[in-house]
């Protein structure tokens, strides 16, 4: 029974850890030309893959996903969830000398949402929800520092388009990921987590027309 559970451990270990390295390489790779480029796909791809190898029956990731949406306990998760998204969105916009609320909502906001998922179903759902099998500080804190390094590396990479103080964002990026992972523990549940993720990214990027160079 020992042996057992510490062979789930490492699996879970090794299943994180190759999934966070593997989407650092993406985004080292992805505006690399190609060749260089094919990196970042086959990178994404074993991703996926190993993800792939975890997942539960989609009926069952659904009943996951809806249980207790909408108990007492989980609509005020729910609440703050969106609270924290509005308030870290309003931040970034006047931090940036922006209006703080956007001005339109144009086609890019759609592509932004969609970002905001898979980061949050990747870093908090997979990698957090996983490595949660060893330890459940190291899961919060894990998925935390993969998620921040994963944005620095975007702008760290040689072949990014703009170079912007790369510690900063990852340091602010790790914080809210922490706070973050803090929140999917806290309510056994990654829809607060997607709700925060994607009120954010809507507000902040509501107004783009088109993609900005670092996404993918």
């Amino acid at each position: 029974m020992v042996i057992a559970v510490q062979q789930r451990s490492r699996a879970a270990l090794s299943s994180g850890i190759i999934c966070s390295l593997a989407c650092i390489v993406f985004a080292w790779y992805i505006h690399a030309p190609f060749p260089l480029c094919v990196i970042a796909y086959l990178s994404i791809a074993a991703a996926a893959f190993i993800i792939s190898l975890q997942m539960l029956p989609p009926a069952i990731m659904l009943t996951h996903f809806y249980h207790d949406l909408l108990s007492p306990k989980m609509l005020l998760f729910n609440i703050l969830g969106l609270q924290m998204g509005i308030a870290a969105a309003l931040y970034y916009r006047h931090s940036f000398g922006m209006f703080l609320l956007p001005g339109s909502i144009n086609s890019f906001a759609i592509v932004a949402v969609c970002i905001a998922v898979v980061e949050e179903l990747v870093f908090r759902g997979f990698i957090q929800g996983t490595l949660q099998k060893v330890n459940t500080t190291f899961s919060v804190v894990f998925a935390s520092l993969s998620h921040a390094a994963y944005k620095a590396t975007l702008f760290l990479a040689p072949f990014a388009a703009q170079r912007i103080d790369a510690t900063a964002l990852f340091l602010i990026s790790l914080l809210l990921f922490l706070v973050l992972g803090l929140l999917k523990q806290y309510s056994k549940s990654i829809v607060p987590c997607i709700i925060a993720h994607v009120i954010f990214d809507v507000i902040v990027y509501a107004e783009l027309t088109a993609a900005p160079w670092w996404v993918w």
